[in-house]
């Protein structure tokens, strides 16, 4: 064992002074960052849709564009139109920025409607529309069914449950949500680990094999010696990074959960204008899930096992 340990200081220490360490350890969180704040801006675009959208109808049910219009705000402008080719010509040559078909058999949920653009349509508009359309088939429906105002209200109704999780220290707010998150996390840091720390294995073999150290090494300890010991330096070089990068990313999450609470209009989460920062997050539900000591010990076994395991296939391969 102490001839392992001699090789596990020997590759953490070497493997950590490098340029390249401190240049990945540094870079990495700004990376993912700018990753994760690029897509989420991606994300946002598309689900708002344009601030007015002009949309042609045309309405084969002859009774749905004047119910879409009732319901009609600030972003969609509808116009009636008779003939496909007219709003598609409309759109081609940029006065429209899309239509609608509404096919007869909508009423009866037998066929969907189609909407048509040049350059396809957000998720935002894409529900929007699909929000407008519904609930126009199912106001004329009641209307033709004669389903009274009191029904209609007690239809519309829907009750969401709130998760609540129970531990030995009380109750706390038990939403999914952040577990879901780690949990892809943490999956793609074994991803990474598979990717990256194995591949660093097997090039410092690959490198003392090509340099003759080996031949060295191994009259002074057995190759289990040398690859245990291989695995656990670089192991703990990589939980070392891990937890460096860990450390900035939860830093950045907690100066942006501040920078979201002094930013987002309290009115917007329902609460009066003098709500502070921390009412605003409470009510966005912005919290850190906990670890267990469980899971931490896991994710370590994890992480030096698929390093040992990766590392062989990757010195199969070659």
């Amino acid at each position: 064992m102490r001839k392992v340990l001699v090789i596990v200081r020997h590759e953490f220490s070497r493997r950590v002074r490098s340029r390249g360490f401190v240049l990945a350890t540094l870079l990495g969180p700004t990376a993912l960052l700018g990753l994760m704040v690029l897509s989420i801006v991606l994300s946002v675009r598309s689900m708002e849709p344009l601030d007015t959208t002009a949309v042609a109808v045309i309405d084969e049910t002859d009774v749905l564009f004047s119910r879409l219009q009732m319901e009609g705000d600030e972003v969609l402008s509808l116009m009636l139109y008779d003939a496909e080719e007219d709003a598609r010509t409309a759109v081609v040559e940029g006065l429209i920025d899309g239509y609608l078909i509404l096919p007869a058999g909508v009423l009866m949920g037998e066929k969907r409607p189609q909407y048509f653009s040049t350059e396809g349509a957000g998720l935002g508009l894409q529900d929007l529309l699909s929000d407008r359309v519904s609930s126009a088939v199912r106001a004329h429906r009641f209307d033709t069914a004669g389903v009274s105002h009191e029904v209609r209200e007690i239809m519309s109704i829907r009750a969401s449950v709130d998760p609540v999780r129970l531990s030995t220290e009380g109750e706390s707010e038990g939403s999914s949500f952040g577990y879901l998150a780690l949990g892809y996390v943490m999956g793609f840091l074994i991803y990474l680990t598979m990717v990256i720390y194995g591949n660093v294995v097997m090039q410092g073999v690959l490198e003392e094999k090509s340099n003759r150290v080996v031949e060295i090494l191994v009259s002074s300890v057995r190759p289990f010696e040398l690859l245990m010991g291989k695995v656990l330096g670089v192991g703990a070089m990589g939980l070392c990074q891990l937890t460096i990068w860990i450390m900035m990313l939860v830093m950045g999450s907690v100066v942006a959960a501040l920078v979201a609470g002094m930013v987002i209009d309290p009115a917007a989460v329902g609460l009066p204008s003098t709500a502070d920062d921390a009412a605003v997050l409470e009510a966005l539900s912005v919290s850190l899930p906990t670890l267990g000591s469980t899971l931490l010990v896991l994710f370590v076994v994890y992480f030096l096992g698929i390093i040992y395991v990766s590392d062989q296939l990757y010195t199969v391969r070659h």
